[in-house]
């Protein structure tokens, strides 16, 4: 059993490799996706009961110029798929997931994506070799 703590969601990482040949810089790049992560879960875009759709989040950021492939790192754990820390801040402990696949809200639920201001220090975009 994994041990949960609070800021369990603070060690996952996105890594993002865009192709060799791009002129791209990669710091507009890791600007570009994080653009896309706050656009989407900017507080006036969303509602209560909504679908987040991580299939479009990460359809975003492989439309991004120069992206060719992404993964989403926690640990030593790899995922080639766009994963999200779901959790209930009331019972941190007891009531949290990872996920890659869309998350349907219920009607009480609103989404919130912690620390959106700082998320372009979860992003690390490299030049494929």
């Amino acid at each position: 059993m994994i041990e949960y703590l609070p800021d369990n969601g603070d060690e996952s990482y996105l890594y993002v490799e865009i192709d060799k040949n791009s002129r791209r810089d990669t710091s507009a790049v890791k600007n570009e996706i994080a653009s896309i992560f706050k656009e989407y879960f900017n507080i006036s875009n969303l509602q209560l009961n909504q679908t987040i759709s991580i299939k479009t989040l990460s359809q975003s950021i492989l439309d991004v110029d120069g992206v060719v492939t992404f993964s989403t790192r926690r640990g030593n754990l790899t995922s080639n798929l766009l994963q999200l820390l779901v959790y209930n801040p009331v019972y941190p402990n007891d009531d949290y997931t990872f996920t890659e696949q869309d998350i349907n809200l219920k009607y009480f639920q609103f989404p919130y994506f912690k620390d959106l201001l700082n998320i372009s220090n979860r992003i690390e975009v490299t030049r494929q070799e």
